[in-house]
């Protein structure tokens, strides 16, 4: 593995930085401005559907050298404005590409563009200032990058000695990005969150299972962070499963090209076979929505860390036939080691909640996601913190008493019925569309909390909730909700 300083501290470069580490680039502007279609088809099969992070360097004798010796895993770090090492990322893949480069950079003032292009997997933040820089891999003082160059091997092999990895070194200068919101939901769920990242290093997958709003997705992420960071992985690739998800959505696939007007087929890896590779967690959101064990064909064995980790020559095999990827198996083990699922489950999605077999139940631990008593009460100790954090404005008295009410009322209906805190959140910020704290407060619970009371036999016990608070346009919207089972009693 190589380390590359890249310079992006001009007027240009910065430009840059902006346009394609810290703006992604989607696979249509990718496709509709590359020399060669078939190219823009060889990114999305070995980078996904997008979007991407990208940069590049202008041929040149230095520059063309440095590229070509550029390896996949290498690690970019990115010099910028103010002296500083702002982002760091893995090479994922290289193309040489003049006129996507014109596009995406346009030229310099000698008409050349960057054209010699690689592609980052996500561009971390870090801080790390010059002079720091320069101490830790014993460069003079004076030292400033210049251009797209190597660190030298013995400054590369010194902190890997100290910190036992050079991600280790850059992870201790990593910024943590922080929304206040997020960060409460890990309060209020830190022990399921511990549990959770315990059981991951134990070798379980995970599925966080709870009611609609409850955060599930955003705490999957956070988790899937949290135990690539402690076990040096490169963080999580994301999926949607839905009905039609499949073994070719989930795994592999034969895909058709063209070139030059003749067709080909080219065999892709998917999802789960990308997070294998690219240690990576896989992050299976809305898991129950299909038939998740058919999906995963083969893989399912595998699910389990003991089968995989005594099997690897197979999966090495298995791999190699479904994607024509070749991994060593030593390497291969590793990243078997490291791989785990997290899935998410809405326990309400009653079309779909008892798919998952037996067998599947058991490859994964369950932990409850949900707004308990305990929950809304650290909300409510701490709750004007709270309503600052989702951007509830407090323009008035009467505002905070509005939003003391809501939480009263969703508190009651939440004992009926749970829902998420999300759906708190969203039934105080619908609350600030109108003036009349009365109206405020009906239209919000009519809008808000109702829908998930559709023909739902617990209807009569939050109409008397309703009735008490004299909310009557919401217990007439709550009856027709209920219509059909109404036309039953």
């Amino acid at each position: 593995m190589k380390v590359w300083i890249v310079a992006a501290a001009g007027p240009e470069p910065t430009e840059h930085l902006k346009r394609t580490i810290e703006n992604p680039v989607s696979y249509e502007e990718i496709s509709q401005n590359i020399t060669d279609p078939n190219d823009a088809e060889k990114v999305r099969q070995n980078l996904g559907d997008g979007p991407y992070y990208l940069w590049g360097a202008v041929p040149g004798k230095n520059n063309e050298n440095n590229w070509e010796t550029m390896e996949i895993g290498d690690i970019c770090l990115f010099y910028v404005k103010g002296q500083i090492f702002k982002y760091w990322g893995k090479v994922q893949y290289k193309l040489r590409d003049k006129k996507l480069a014109k596009f995406l950079w346009g030229e310099d003032k000698e008409g050349k563009t960057w054209g010699l292009i690689y592609f980052i997997d996500y561009p971390r933040e870090i801080k790390i200032p010059l002079k720091e820089f320069n101490i830790e891999h014993c460069y003079k003082l004076n030292f400033i990058p210049q251009g797209f160059s190597p660190i030298n091997e013995e400054s590369i092999k010194r902190i890997e000695a100290k910190c036992g990895s050079y991600m280790n070194f850059l992870k201790r200068y990593e910024v943590k990005t922080y929304d206040p919101y997020i960060e409460m939901l890990k309060e209020i769920y830190r022990d399921e969150l511990q549990i959770a990242l315990n059981e991951l290093k134990r070798g379980k997958n995970i599925i966080l299972y709870g009611p609609p709003g409850s955060g599930k997705t955003v705490l999957a992420k956070v988790l899937a962070e949290a135990y690539s960071r402690k076990n040096n992985g490169n963080g999580y690739i994301f999926y949607t499963v839905h009905s039609g998800t499949d073994f070719f959505d989930l795994v592999a696939r034969i895909v058709p090209r063209t070139n030059n007007g003749t067709l080909y087929y080219e065999k892709e890896p998917r999802y789960l076979i990308r997070a294998i590779n690219e240690k990576k967690v896989l992050i299976l959101d809305e898991i129950n929505r299909t038939q998740i064990d058919t999906a995963l064909g083969v893989f399912f064995t595998y699910l389990e860390k003991e089968h995989r980790i005594k099997d690897v020559s197979s999966i090495k095999d298995i791999m190699q036939k479904e994607t024509d990827l070749e991994i060593p198996e030593e390497e291969l083990l590793e990243k078997l080691n490291f791989f785990r699922i997290i899935g998410t489950l809405n326990s309400y999605d009653k079309t779909f909640l008892f798919k998952l077999g037996d067998a599947l139940r058991r490859r994964f631990l369950f932990i409850e996601i949900t707004t308990t008593e305990e929950a809304l009460n650290i909300i409510w100790e701490n709750y004007k913190r709270f309503l600052e954090t989702i951007g509830y404005q407090i323009t008035s008295q009467e505002k905070y008493g509005a939003a003391n009410t809501l939480f009263s009322i969703f508190k009651e209906i939440n004992s009926i019925k749970e829902l998420g805190i999300g759906i708190l959140k969203d039934l105080l910020l619908f609350s600030q569309n109108f003036d009349n704290s009365k109206e405020a407060i009906e239209e919000a619970v009519a809008n808000v909390l109702l829908p998930f009371f559709e023909n739902d036999i617990l209807f009569k016990k939050v109409e008397k909730v309703l009735q008490d608070l004299e909310l009557e346009k919401a217990v007439r919207k709550l009856r027709v909700l209920n219509s059909a089972i109404q036309a039953f009693e």
